[in-house]
C-alpha cells in the first residue's frame, strides 16, 4: 500500500480550478521563463492539472514535462513525495508504468523519500521491467533505511551487477556500523577480478580501516589506489590522512597530507586532530597557524583537534573544556577531595556520560572509600548511564580479532593464558608490582590482581606475540580508556620482549618503546 499522499503545492501562477490545456502549456512556459523548470514541486503540480485535464493531452507531452526532471527524480531530492505520487498517478495513467527510465525514477524517489515499502511495490510490480539501475537503485534504498540484510538478500538475487552494485552493499554495511562486513564484501569484490573500484568505494573502506585501526588493511586499499593509477583527489588524500593518523603511523599521514596539491578543511581537521591523538600538541598547533594563514574558517572540530593539542601536551593548566582530564590526573595523584569535586560537577553537567562516574569511581576505589563507589555505580544505574563493554582487537593472521575482559572464546586461548602467564613473569622479574586500583569492588588483592590480569588489551597482545615476529611492531584497538595497571605492563613488555607496540584506545593513541610510553603518562 503506497502512503497516503500529502496535500499538493500551491501553482504561483493564477489559473482556474480545471484549466485547459492551452492553459497548462502557458503556465508551462512561465515556468521555463522564470528558471522554475527543474522545481520538483511546480513541476509536480503541473502533471497533476495535466491529469486532471478535462481533454487528454497528447502523451508525448505530459511524458516531456517528467523527463525534464533531471536524474535522479528531483522529488526525491526536495523529499517532495506529495507531488512524486502525483508524478506516478500520471504515469499509470498514461501507461507508462513498464518503461524502465521510468520505473527505475520511481523507485529512486520513493527510496529517497524513506519509503521502501512503497519502492519495492514498484520494483516487484514487473520482473521484466527492470536492469541493474533498478536493482542498484532498490538495493541502495535499503541500505539507506537499515535494511542491509534483505538488501544483501537482494543482492545475492542479482542476475547481473556492477561497481555501483559492489558501491551500494559496502557502503551500506559501513553506514549500518558493520565494517568487517562492509571489508568481507570489498575483498569478495576484489576476489571477481572483473572490476575497478570506484573512488566512492575506496574512501569508504578507508574508512572503515580508520575506524577499525586496521593499518594493514589501509595500506592494502592505498597500493591499490597507486596500482589503478587512482587521481589523487581531495577525498581520497583525506581519508588516507585520517586512516593513517588513526591506525597509529602519523608519519605516513604527515607525507599523504605534503603530498596533496589540494586540501580541504577535512583534510586540514584530519590532520590536526590526528597530530593531536598522537600527543604532537605543538606540531598540531603549527599546523592551525599554517590552516589559519591560508585564509580558511575553522571548523567546530577544528577547535576541537587545537584543545585535544594542547591538553594532550600539557600546553593548557586548566580550562573549563578539560575537566575530564583533569579528573584522569586527580586519579594518578590521588586527589580524592578535588577529585570529587571535579567528578560531581561533571557529572551534573552530562548526567548520561558514563565515563565521568567511571573516573570517579576510580578516584573512590583506590583512596578504599567503597561506600562511595557504590554510591556512585548506583547513581550511574539510576541515570541509566550504563558502562560500555571494553573490547580489544588486533590484526594479524589476515584476520581481525576481538577480545574482552576475561574471555575464553578464541580457538588459541590455551596458548593465550600460557602467554599471559609467561608476560607475568618476566615483568615481575622486571619489577613489576600490580596497581589494583581500577578494581570497583572491595575484594581481596589476589582476586584484584586476577581481574586485572585479564583485560582485553593484555589478552589481545599476548595473542599477537604468539603469531607475530619477534621485532614486529604490535598495534592494539581499545574503545576505552587503558586503566593505569595495563598502561604500566604495557610499557614494561615492550621492554622485556623488545617490541615497539602501539594502542590506540578511547583518549589517544599510545607508542611504547623500551619502556616508556609517547603519552609521558598523561592520558
Amino acid at each position: 500500500m503506497f502512503p497516503r499522499r500529502p496535500k499538493p503545492t500551491a501553482f504561483p501562477f493564477s489559473l482556474p480550478p480545471k484549466p485547459s490545456l492551452p492553459q497548462i502549456k502557458q503556465s508551462h512556459a512561465r515556468l521555463v521563463l522564470s528558471g522554475h523548470a527543474t522545481d520538483a514541486n511546480l513541476i509536480g503540480r503541473l502533471l497533476l492539472l495535466l491529469s486532471l485535464a478535462p481533454s487528454t493531452p497528447p502523451a508525448r507531452y505530459p511524458l516531456s514535462v517528467f523527463l525534464s526532471l533531471p536524474r535522479p527524480s528531483a522529488c526525491g531530492k526536495a523529499r517532495a513525495l506529495g507531488e512524486g505520487m502525483q508524478v506516478h498517478a500520471h504515469v499509470v495513467k498514461l501507461g507508462f508504468p513498464k518503461d524502465v527510465f521510468i520505473r527505475n525514477c520511481l523507485v529512486h524517489f520513493y527510496c529517497a523519500c524513506s519509503s521502501t515499502e512503497s519502492a519495492c511495490k514498484v520494483f516487484n510490480e514487473s520482473g521484466q521491467s527492470r536492469d541493474v539501475v533498478t536493482w542498484n537503485a532498490m538495493i541502495t534504498g535499503l541500505a539507506r533505511d537499515g535494511q542491509i540484510d534483505v538488501a544483501q538478500k537482494m543482492f545475492d538475487e542479482m542476475p547481473e551487477r556492477d561497481v555501483i552494485s559492489w558501491t551500494a552493499m559496502i557502503t551500506g554495511y559501513v553506514q549500518n556500523g558493520k565494517l568487517e562486513e562492509g571489508l568481507q564484501c570489498f575483498r569478495k569484490m576484489r576476489e571477481s577480478d572483473l572490476l575497478r573500484p570506484n573512488e566512492a568505494i575506496l574512501v569508504t573502506v578507508l574508512s572503515a580501516s580508520a575506524q577499525l585501526g586496521l593499518l594493514r588493511q589501509g595500506r592494502l586499499v592505498h597500493s591499490i589506489i597507486d596500482s589503478l593509477n587512482f587521481p589523487m583527489t581531495v577525498p581520497l588524500g583525506t581519508a588516507l590522512v585520517d586512516m593513517y593518523a588513526k591506525c597509529g603511523s602519523i608519519e605516513h599521514s604527515r607525507y599523504v597530507f605534503e603530498q596533496m596539491r589540494k586540501r580541504n578543511i577535512w583534510t586540514w581537521n584530519a590532520m590536526i586532530c590526528g597530530l593531536a591523538t598522537h600527543g604532537l600538541g605543538r606540531e598540531a598547533l603549527v599546523l592551525f597557524e599554517r590552516f589559519l594563514d591560508k585564509g580558511l574558517e575553522p571548523a567546530s572540530v577544528t577547535f576541537v583537534g587545537v584543545l585535544s593539542a594542547c591538553s594532550r601536551s600539557g600546553l593548557v593548566d586548566e580550562d573549563p573544556i578539560l575537566w575530564a582530564t583533569l579528573l584522569g590526573a586527580c586519579k594518578v595523584h590521588g586527589l580524592v577531595e578535588l577529585g570529587e569535586e571535579i567528578g560531581n560537577k561533571l557529572i551534573n553537567s552530562d548526567p548520561i556520560h558514563n565515563g565521568h562516574y567511571v573516573q570517579l569511581s576510580n578516584i573512590y576505589a583506590k583512596a578504599r572509600k567503597w561506600a562511595d563507589v557504590v554510591r556512585v555505580r548506583g547513581l550511574m544505574i539510576e541515570r541509566k548511564a550504563s558502562k560500555t563493554t571494553g573490547w580489544s582487537l588486533v590484526e594479524a593472521e589476515g584476520l581481525v580479532h576481538w577480545f574482552v575482559a576475561g574471555d575464553r572464546e578464541h580457538e588459541r586461548c590455551l596458548e593465550i593464558y600460557e602467554m599471559l602467564d609467561c608476560i607475568e613473569r618476566r615483568i615481575v622479574e622486571a619489577g613489576y608490582r600490580p596497581d589494583t586500583s581500577s578494581v570497583l569492588h572491595d575484594i581481596g588483592e589476589e582476586e584484584k590482581e586476577n581481574a586485572i590480569r585479564e583485560h582485553s588489551e593484555r589478552l589481545a597482545i599476548a595473542f599477537a606475540l604468539l603469531v607475530t615476529r619477534d621485532g614486529d611492531c604490535i598495534r592494539v584497538v581499545k574503545n576505552l580508556r587503558v586503566c593505569t595497571d595495563c598502561h604500566e605492563v604495557t610499557k614494561m613488555i615492550s621492554k622485556v620482549f623488545m617490541r615497539e607496540i602501539v594502542v590506540r584506545d578511547g583518549s589517544r593513541f599510545h607508542h611504547f618503546k623500551e619502556g616508556r610510553c609517547s603519552c609521558l603518562d598523561y592520558w
